[in-house]
């Protein structure tokens, strides 16, 4: 039976609602409800084969710097924009676009702020960078293609330009990494042996992009992708010369006193003996390399030239020249004309 004597405290109950109302709003301030946004779908991003995250210097190096600061659990993305110079707008932007390739957890927080963490594809992601950043191939592929297209756009109307000003550029970063001045001479080395790319002879030494070099940056294809020479055998140059004999042959050694014009590698060899004091060799590296440089000019000046003979003096320049450490606009020009010279001897 009901107690007719009970009666309902409505203001008890009012004041205990207001309470409890002032206590969550304390608590939200102290401590913001996060909702965790899961990723759907991969947009914009590689998968765990290939794309552009190695070629895109911000998003790499966030990815990066999130693995490095994995032991805080989650990060605010606010954090990682001072040091590269980006607003928190822009840190915001990059956050979203690893979020949405699923590459991150992020939380939303009515208080402001993008906390952030690696998700495990993540962690793979991380990987994968690391993988590439040791692959010289891959790291010369992307340099060439970047270096290209650098020259097509940086100097005015098209002009000669220092080529070292590229290390300098966000696009000389591979994989969240900056590239090497070793690798900048490779691909400047490539550029000019496909006839891309010109150096000139001035102080200090510039490069300019060729005709043909601006309709490959225009067509929009990788430098890389261009099509090798479908000749079988080794091409030569040969001046009024008679009774030779050409072709794919696996053994071949061409005696003639008027045959293989090697005057351009020649002319390399002089070049290497000249430069050999300013590249900042030690005594031992110097004397060893001019003696190289040497060989290669007796090679490709003595009455018998044989190509087998000339690729191996050559190839022992260029290793010694691979292995100097401190690169100057000398070496890069040095480098580019020794590639020039072996084109135009032995074409490819």
């Amino acid at each position: 039976m009901a107690n007719k004597n009970f009666s309902v405290d409505k203001r008890a109950i009012e004041k205990t609602l207001k309470d409890l109302a002032r206590g969550y709003e304390q608590a939200a301030r102290k401590h913001p409800i996060r909702v965790p946004v899961q990723a759907e779908a991969a947009v914009g991003l590689p998968d765990g084969e290939g794309g552009v995250l190695e070629e895109d210097l911000h998003l790499a190096k966030l990815l990066l710097w999130l693995n490095d600061m994995a032991a805080s659990g989650y990060v605010d993305v606010s954090r990682f924009a001072p040091d590269e110079g980006l607003t928190e707008e822009e840190a915001e932007v990059l956050a979203l676009a690893l979020e949405q390739a699923g590459f991150i957890k992020a939380l939303r927080t009515f208080g402001g702020g993008t906390p952030i963490m690696l998700s495990n594809e993540g962690r793979v992601e991380v990987r994968r960078l690391r993988r590439l950043q040791q692959d010289g191939a891959a790291r010369l592929r992307y340099t060439i293609d970047a270096l290209i297209k650098w020259l097509f756009v940086v100097p005015p109307d098209q002009a000669p330009v220092e080529p070292v000003r590229f290390l300098t550029t966000p696009l000389a970063y591979f994989a969240g990494a900056p590239l090497s001045a070793e690798d900048l001479d490779r691909a400047l080395g490539h550029l000019v042996q496909r006839q891309l790319v010109e150096c000139i002879d001035s102080t200090p030494p510039t490069v300019v992009l060729t005709s043909d070099g601006a309709d490959r940056v225009l067509s929009g294809g990788s430098v890389t992708s261009l099509p090798h020479s479908s000749r079988s055998g080794d091409s030569y140059t040969f001046n009024n010369s008679s009774n030779i004999v050409a072709g794919s042959q696996q053994h071949f050694v061409q005696n003639n006193t008027s045959g293989l014009d090697a005057a351009a590698l020649s002319e390399f060899a002089a070049a290497v003996k000249q430069f050999a004091p300013v590249l900042g060799l030690n005594a031992d590296q110097q004397t060893e390399l001019i003696e190289d440089a040497e060989v290669l000019s007796d090679e490709t000046t003595g009455e018998s030239v044989e190509p087998g003979r000339i690729r191996a003096a050559y190839d022992r320049v260029r290793a010694r020249l691979d292995g100097v450490t401190t690169v100057t606009a000398g070496l890069t020009t040095l480098i580019a004309q020794g590639e020039a010279a072996y084109h135009s001897v032995f074409g490819g």
